[in-house]
């Protein structure tokens, strides 16, 4: 508000106190937050005087939680999670592990950034673990190789469910979260299936399971398993509140639970809802791709139940990111409409954090090691959309390109905005499989089928040229060389 001469930034929480003065500076000074680095990532217009253009508003963003989910433990997440925050993001992944690395301090740290942590982790086998009343000899608490043949506890099985059907297993996780509770601080806990979909307990996983008096459900139904997990998480909630009243419990709606149970769930229960095989090349919501509809249906079922859902989308989770830009701006926008106009919390997709020291995972970079910085620099429109949409997802997509080209490269604008045409022309008009599985795609899938089989390699090495060429700033041209010398490295000159 500007009253007698006078400016006020102001909001209803500290955070929203923040997100005013980011707003202020970003739209009166022309700043533009687009990476961790202060040399490359943050970018001005220099001024001598600030005209304020801009007052007299109120903004709030329809999603209450936003961020991403970034795994690792090194003060560079923190760095990170600083330029998110700058951007009115708020919220990031708090990792399960249990260490004093992590806990309790960490989330402090977040809170200190403007940062809300989430926990989330497949945590299973390690709550179990974990738990005061554990018993190293019993094996009841595992899954089964086969009827009798428990799975064993070593390097071979690293990440095996628990038996989801089983008293014992109920007791003693609930045992091992409310011990953490006790000596933790925290708001929330994640109790989440483990990273495989291989749920077998004899004769159990073979016969109806009763998840309330009289109402069963089958093995052979798509929902069984969803079932049996729900109503384990369900008596476990119930132990955890009857000492922790106001815990919220996170818990992946994931690979074999992705479907809604027949059961309720516990009002303390919030979902992560991460459709692992989503097609990213085109929205969830997309009814001509047979992918992404699986998906989608489970989704609008899950609504008619709940609506404390957080989104763990894979945007910023690709072999090839740290060589060519996925450009799924438009479908990214309209996941988010859909997000918020079905009244769902938030988005904490799979992200990567902007350092030098750490590599992108999952190799398949031309041969050339990539690290996670070279990743933030292909990727920074998409990134900095993904920003702009968190806070408001109805932004005008187009009019952000222009905006980004203009500041980010400058005179070099115009060829830029032809690059992110040409290979969104590429992502449009390729030989799609209709099955674009994240980082499970390799690179050249990628360049071969948005690239080369479009004809579109000599166009974007001339374009990406004339770009370096046009720029008129060190750090324009730096980021405009890093991609322009990926394409000459991918396409070189027959």
């Amino acid at each position: 508000r500007q009253l007698d001469g006078k400016l006020s930034i102001f909001g209803a929480t500290a955070k929203g106190a923040l997100n005013g003065v980011y707003d202020f500076i970003e739209d009166n000074m022309g700043v533009l937050w687009i990476g961790a680095d202060e040399y490359l990532g943050l970018v001005y217009d220099e001024q001598p005087t600030v005209t304020v253009k801009k007052t007299d508003y109120r903004e709030k963003s329809p999603f209450s939680l936003r961020g991403y989910s970034l795994w690792g433990g090194s003060d560079e997440i923190l760095i990170t999670e600083a330029t998110y925050s700058r951007n009115k993001l708020n919220a990031s992944l708090f990792p399960s592990e249990r260490n004093p690395e992590w806990c309790p301090d960490y989330y402090n740290r977040q809170a200190a950034l403007g940062i809300t942590g989430v926990m989330l982790g497949h945590d299973v086998q390690e709550w179990i673990l974990a738990s005061p009343i554990y018993d190293p000899n019993c094996t009841e608490y595992w899954n089964e190789i086969e009827d009798g043949v428990p799975c064993p506890m070593d390097a071979t099985m690293p990440y095996k469910q628990i038996n989801y059907w089983s008293q014992l297993t109920i007791d003693t996780m609930a045992a091992s979260v409310i011990a953490y509770l006790d000596k933790n601080d925290v708001k929330d806990v994640s109790i989440s299936v483990e990273d495989n979909d291989d749920c077998r307990n004899y004769p159990e996983c073979t016969l109806p399971f009763e998840y309330a008096p009289g109402k069963f459900v089958n093995p052979n139904e798509g929902d069984y398993i969803s079932t049996v997990f729900y109503t384990f998480l369900n008596k476990v909630a119930a132990q955890i509140k009857e000492k922790h009243p106001d815990i919220t419990i996170n818990t992946l709606a994931y690979w074999p639970v992705e479907a809604m149970p027949r059961c309720e769930i516990d009002d303390c229960i919030r979902l992560i809802f991460a459709p692992i095989t989503k097609d990213e090349s085109s929205s969830l919501t997309d009814p001509t791709n047979d992918n992404n509809v699986l998906h989608f249906n489970y989704l609008e079922r899950w609504k008619t139940m709940t609506k404390e859902i957080l989104f763990y989308d894979y945007y910023f989770c690709s072999v090839g990111m740290g060589d060519y830009e996925r450009p799924i701006w438009y479908d990214m926008q309209k996941d988010m409409i859909y997000y918020a106009e079905n009244g769902f919390l938030g988005t904490i997709p799979q992200g990567i954090c902007d350092s030098v020291n750490q590599t992108i995972e999952w190799g398949g970079h031309s041969g050339v090691v990539r690290t996670r910085h070279d990743g933030w620099i292909m990727n920074g429109l998409s990134i900095w959309i993904y920003h702009k949409l968190c806070w408001n997802p109805y932004e005008d997509v187009n009019a952000l390109i222009v905006e980004f080209c203009d500041k980010v490269y400058g005179a070099a604008s115009d060829e830029m905005q032809e690059y992110y045409a040409l290979i969104y022309k590429g992502w449009t008009e390729g030989e799609s499989e209709n099955y674009l599985w994240n980082f499970k795609i390799a690179l050249s899938f990628y360049l071969d089928t948005f690239v080369y089989v479009v004809d579109l390699e000599d166009d974007i090495k001339e374009t990406l040229a004339k770009a370096y060429d046009a720029a008129d700033s060190n750090s324009a041209k730096e980021r405009i060389g890093y991609i322009k010398s990926c394409f000459d490295l991918n396409f070189p000159e027959e």
